[in-house]
């Protein structure tokens, strides 16, 4: 029978640095892959993210609570039901030739990089993503680029709202800096994707075990209805491929936020060592294997 995934216990990111900004905090990620090590840290943390955000731990885990008699008997295949569940996952070969800035795998990879790297950082969690209710895994998935959670002190919960751009260029600050502080500048402005990013979150939690969450989801979804803004983590990331990340990446951000003000920011800059649109086609590929 095959396991439920796990994450990769050691981290592949190494914190340079966090910049303290009254609320906001700024990070600054590095790391190295080896795409052809089929050990790298990198390659398989990001693989188990795709994985993952694509629903396949939920349908494994429901499957062996569902046909344990099956299970025990045979006549219900686990390592079957993965493949089939794989091949769902984005291909790089459907996207054909576009430009490699364009493509998807590049995209939803630099996602997965940058809550990775929130995740090290401020130490966020995912209970749910927008990619378990895509019906075509090579097309972009519109709104935030991540939802998340933040648990605090006190047991409150703040909302995570992510917003990534994947650049090869090499200037500091990069150009795709500027759109994300436009992006987080609209946040606290615009509750109608703030709603809907909460009814989604709300849906896709549909287990017991996260009964809690919901209910405080939920209070949020009311909140808005009542022209009130729960507490919000804006979390803009740069992705830079074989450019080191700097804390200019994200000084735009840095000058700006104040105007998305009663929202916080919690940013990063991560590069990863590697050229992106050739990272995310490896990765997909990787998740795309057999079980």
């Amino acid at each position: 029978m095959a396991a439920i995934m796990e994450s990769n216990n050691s981290s592949p990111y190494s914190v340079e640095t966090i910049q303290a900004n009254q609320d906001h905090r700024w990070a600054v990620l590095k790391c190295s892959c080896d795409p052809s090590d089929e050990k790298d840290a990198l390659t398989n943390e990001i693989v188990y993210l795709v994985r993952k955000s694509f629903g396949e731990d939920k349908i494994i885990q429901t499957a062996e609570d569902l046909f344990v008699d099956e299970l025990l008997e045979g006549t219900f295949n686990i390592e079957h039901l993965t493949n089939a569940i794989r091949l769902g996952l984005p291909n790089p070969e459907a996207e054909g030739r576009k430009p490699p800035q364009l493509t998807n795998y590049r995209s939803q990879t630099a996602e997965m990089i940058a809550k990775s790297a929130l995740a090290q950082a401020f130490s966020f969690r995912y209970p749910v993503a927008p990619q378990e209710a895509t019906t075509n895994p090579n097309q972009p998935i519109l709104g935030f680029d991540g939802w998340g959670v933040a648990e605090e002190a006190q047991g409150e919960t703040t909302l995570v709202l992510i917003q990534v751009k994947a650049t090869d260029e090499s200037k500091y600050p990069p150009g795709e800096a500027t759109k994300l502080k436009s992006e987080c500048i609209r946040i606290p402005f615009n509750p109608s994707p703030l709603s809907r990013a909460l009814v989604a979150m709300s849906a896709l939690l549909n287990n017991s075990e996260n009964m809690e969450l919901r209910k405080c989801l939920l209070k949020m979804l009311e909140g808005i209805g009542k022209q009130q803004l729960p507490k919000i983590y804006v979390a803009p990331v740069i992705v830079r491929g074989v450019t080191q990340s700097k804390i200019e990446d994200l000084s735009p951000i840095q000058n700006a936020a104040d105007e998305f003000h009663p929202a916080i920011g919690r940013g990063a800059s991560v590069s990863i060592g590697c050229e992106l649109a050739g990272f995310g086609r490896h990765v997909m590929e990787h998740a795309r294997r057999s079980a």
